[in-house]
């Protein structure tokens, strides 16, 4: 009797020292602790083949885990091709499905060939990576548009970007003359598609002519600024290198370049012709206000004010009499 108490005593202990080392699969994923101030972020699908159940946030073996630079994923092994897309969406403390993300965190992917496949939910962009080798995603852009004014003619033709180079999804560029001196905000977007739009990063700061990171369906609208009247803006956003699967890659530049100011050239067209002088003429008559910016060009013989003088040098500006025009023509 004591040789058997012996014998079930030393199998319980070799049960309980073997539950100890393999106790990391003996609870469940139901059974995790969750404190009640954490944010939990979870995965689900349409494909009960990968995420082993189908849009079900309750499932709590889809639990992202957390990286440690802001990022959480998950990594599906040995996934099968799948005939058709499959959804993906992440969403937070298993909230009931009508609650569970937003359109952003979102989307669809389709296996071509077995591969593991990765999400990874990027909290600071509130955005849904998905890479694997044999992961392929419906991502294209035929079109993008500068979209200035959201509540206007949205997608306006003298918005479109033109193509002009063929690589990964493309580098897009547009012109815009006769800008008007003011501060500008707009959006990148594709296809006609407001969620399919590029913007910037917070903090940015608009610095003219270099590249700036462009961040896909987050940040703020993208800044710029025009100093003076009939400036030319040439805008471009380049997504030679955008990864669909990351959603990163992207970039975008601003070249405003501003006429010099020529004294005499009183509508600021870049061009001095009579219609300049008539400007003048308007003024000293008093049917044209003045303001700062026409009277330092348009006082072209120096003397601080807007006189019919000034009309005359012009008009001996054009007759080539360049001795009495005095600064007419002038950069300044």
């Amino acid at each position: 009797m004591k040789q058997l108490t012996k014998t079930i005593s030393l199998l319980l202990t070799i049960l309980l020292v073997f539950g100890c080392f393999s106790g990391v699969t003996a609870v469940s994923a139901s059974e995790l602790p969750i404190a009640e101030n954490d944010t939990i972020y979870t995965v689900v699908g349409s494909s009960e083949a990968i995420f082993g159940s189908v849009f079900d946030p309750t499932d709590k073996n889809n639990i992202l885990t957390e990286n440690g630079d802001g990022t959480y994923s998950k990594t599906f092994f040995d996934v099968q091709p799948t005939e058709d897309y499959v959804i993906a969406a992440v969403g937070y403390n298993f909230k009931p499905l009508e609650q569970f993300g937003q359109r952003y965190d979102m989307r669809k992917f389709k296996v071509v060939s077995p591969c593991d496949v990765t999400m990874t939910f990027i909290k600071s962009r509130q955005l849904l990576s998905i890479t694997g080798d044999g992961v392929e995603l419906p991502f294209y852009v035929e079109s993008v548009h500068t979209v200035f004014d959201w509540s206007g003619d949205v997608f306006a033709e003298n918005n479109s970007m033109t193509k002009i180079n063929n690589d990964g999804f493309g580098l897009w560029s547009i012109t815009l003359d006769s800008c008007k001196a003011g501060n500008y905000t707009f959006d990148f977007v594709a296809n006609k598609d407001q969620t399919m739009s590029w913007r910037t990063a917070e903090d940015t700061v608009f610095e003219n002519g270099k590249n700036q990171i462009a961040a896909f369906d987050n940040g703020t609208v993208i800044p710029f600024r025009v100093n003076q009247d009939n400036a030319t803006v040439t805008i471009t956003i380049d997504l030679t290198k955008f990864n669909a699967s990351t959603l990163d890659g992207a970039a975008y530049h601003i070249t405003v370049s501003e006429k010099k100011k020529l004294f005499g050239d009183v509508d600021m067209d870049g061009r001095i012709i009579i219609s300049d002088a008539t400007i003048i003429q308007k003024i000293v008559a008093g049917m044209i206000s003045l303001t700062d910016d026409v009277k330092a060009i348009a006082d072209v013989n120096g003397d601080n004010s807007v006189t019919i003088s000034d009309a005359t040098c012009i008009q001996y500006y054009l007759a080539n009499q360049k001795e009495k025009a005095y600064r007419t023509g002038q950069a300044f």
